[in-house]
């Protein structure tokens, strides 16, 4: 969680808000589901709801985000890239 703590810490946000925030920006994401189990981790999580953040760190959380290509799809890139 490097990267999600320290915009947390730059921002003066929690990490669960800055993940649900995270997670509420993606544009494939059509609704986020809290899962807390206390009323003080609720509040926190509700606290998510008017949290933006910059586009740079949107950058930095997509980049440790992004899972890597799998087979057979760096197999097929790899296929197209070769010199004939």
């Amino acid at each position: 969680m490097g990267v999600v703590s320290d915009v947390a810490k730059e921002r003066g946000l929690s990490i669960p808000q800055v993940a649900l925030t995270w997670l509420k920006q993606q544009t494939a994401v059509s609704s986020v589901i809290l899962g807390a189990r206390t009323m003080e981790q609720l509040r926190d999580n509700l606290g998510a709801q008017d949290i933006l953040l910059r586009s740079d760190e949107i950058d930095r959380l997509d980049k440790v985000s992004r899972l890597p290509e799998r087979y057979p799809y760096r197999m097929i890139e790899a296929y197209a890239q070769r010199n004939l």
